[in-house]
C-alpha cells in the first residue's frame, strides 16, 4: 500500500501564502502563465492589504484572476517543489 501526499489548496489566499512563502514557485514559471500568476498574486495582495472601501471589487478580481490561471501548468511546479504527489484545487 502505497500513501500519496495530496496538497489542497482550498483558496486564492490560501495558494497566495503559499507563493509567498515558496518565492521558487514564481521562478520556474515563465511566459503567459508567469505573467497571469503575478496579476494574481497582485490582485489577492490587493485584497488583503488595500483599502477596505474597495474590498468588494478586490475581492472580485481577486476571484475572476484565480479562474483565469492556468492550474495545469503551476500545479506540477508546486508538486515539485513541495514534494507531494497531487495537488487539488478547490
Amino acid at each position: 500500500m502505497q500513501i500519496e501526499k495530496i496538497l489542497i489548496i482550498e483558496s486564492p489566499v490560501m495558494l497566495y501564502r503559499l507563493m509567498e512563502s515558496r518565492p521558487e514557485i514564481l521562478d520556474r514559471i515563465f511566459g503567459e502563465d508567469h505573467i497571469s500568476l503575478m496579476s494574481f498574486f497582485d490582485s489577492v495582495s490587493m485584497y488583503l492589504n488595500g483599502c477596505k472601501c474597495d474590498i468588494e471589487k478586490n475581492y472580485d478580481d481577486m476571484m475572476a484572476r484565480y479562474s483565469s490561471i492556468q492550474i495545469d501548468s503551476i500545479s506540477g511546479h508546486i508538486r515539485s517543489i513541495m514534494e507531494c504527489d497531487r495537488v487539488d484545487f478547490k
